[in-house]
Order: C-alpha cells, then sequence, then structure tokens
C-alpha cells in the first residue's frame, strides 16, 4: 500500500479495508510502502493495522 497517495492516503485506504472486511474475519495482508526512514512513520501503520514485517 502506497503510503503517500493522493486524495486518500495508504494509512487511510488501509482503515477502510480493515474496517469494511472485520466481520468476515478475512485477513487480508497490507504491506505499507514508503520513502520515508523506517520507524519514522511506525505509529501510523500500527494505527492503520497494516501488515508489519
Amino acid at each position: 500500500m502506497d503510503c503517500e497517495m493522493p486524495e486518500m492516503d495508504g494509512f487511510e485506504a488501509t482503515m477502510q479495508i480493515r474496517k469494511e472486511k472485520e466481520p468476515s474475519n478475512v485477513h487480508i495482508p497490507i504491506i505499507p510502502l514508503t520513502g520515508h526512514a523506517p520507524g519514522e512513520e511506525r505509529k501510523k501503520r500500527i494505527e492503520a493495522r497494516m501488515t508489519t514485517i
């Protein structure tokens, strides 16, 4: 997931996907992609429930 997409960034998109799929108990791996240094946006990735590797 591109964390810096225009209009709806990857964090917001991930949260929307998680919200829609939560009732079905289906886990979709979402790997964050960003040009920022590792750890710089770690809290945002965790809050959005992105898959950590």
